[in-house]
């Protein structure tokens, strides 16, 4: 714990006093480290929505329902070496500017705001039916994978809906385009 104090008193030093819990000396810092400090919880969280490295992914799966407005079905892209395959199956090759178009999107994906459990349960988010999840998997020995549902939008002007990542407390919120572009075009 790093423990914040007053303002030096000498001359016009800005500086503050700073020190580590449990430690014997003091030091200081820049006042400036307030405005980074000054966040809530949240606003230290990563903002990208998957934490994965998109060129690395060794599959990626969509599955959508009629609630979102378009076509509901799974589809799930298999990389093998360095070609994309629907569904592993070796004669069915999607375009590769979706793919590449869906692997931006993934890279680009950002949380707009975090919301904890109390926030998500207040909300009107309807992530018990999502009507988006998109997964992207790590290939093996990892095979760490990453999901984000998406749920109602935030208003009738559809700006932004409401997401969460299956396991973890709270959810999210998104702007419109994240979730439109996830939604594969194959």
């Amino acid at each position: 714990v790093l423990r914040l104090g007053k303002a030096l008193a000498v001359g016009k030093n800005p500086d503050r006093y700073a020190r580590f819990e449990g430690a014997d000396t003091a030091f200081t810092v820049d006042p400036q480290i307030f405005k980074v400090l000054d966040k809530s919880p949240s606003g230290f969280m990563e903002r990208r929505l998957f934490d994965v490295d998109p060129a690395k992914l060794a599959k990626v799966s969509f599955e959508a329902t009629a609630e979102g407005g378009g076509k509901a079905g799974t589809v799930e892209l298999v990389r093998v070496d360095d070609d994309w395959w629907i569904g592993g199956v070796h004669d069915v090759r999607p375009e590769p500017e979706e793919v590449a178009r869906l692997l931006e999107a993934i890279k680009g994906a950002e949380v707009a705001e975090w919301l904890d459990d109390a926030g998500i349960a207040a909300a009107p988010a309807r992530l018990d039916r999502p009507w988006l999840r998109v997964t992207a998997v790590l290939p093996d020995p990892d095979g760490r994978a990453v999901t984000a549902e998406f749920g109602a939008p935030l208003d009738e002007k559809r700006e932004g809906f409401y997401g969460r990542r299956p396991g973890q407390p709270g959810g999210f919120v998104v702007k419109a385009g994240v979730p439109n572009a996830l939604a594969p075009d194959l």
